[in-house]
């Protein structure tokens, strides 16, 4: 499987010479954050990782709030 090429590539609209507005705008990113404090993080990089994601939005990118529907330590004892 290393070397496999899916037939279709569904995400050709990426390629740095394509990225074109409404490119841009089939992108859609859901952002799950800190998962409410159950992800440990070092200071200030869910900060960089908003401001990555608000450039992304400016660029046309769907950026939006993600939940897991769920307790997020429910996914440490799966």
């Amino acid at each position: 499987m290393r070397d496999f090429v899916p037939a279709e590539d569904r995400l050709s609209f990426l390629d740095p010479l394509k990225l074109e507005p409404e490119n841009l705008r089939r992108i859609q990113i859901g952002w799950l954050g800190g998962l409410e404090g159950y992800l440990p993080m070092e200071p200030g990089i869910l900060e960089v990782c908003e401001q990555g994601l608000q450039r992304l939005a400016g660029l046309g990118c769907r950026v939006e709030p993600a939940k897991l529907g769920m307790a997020p330590d429910r996914v440490w004892q799966a």
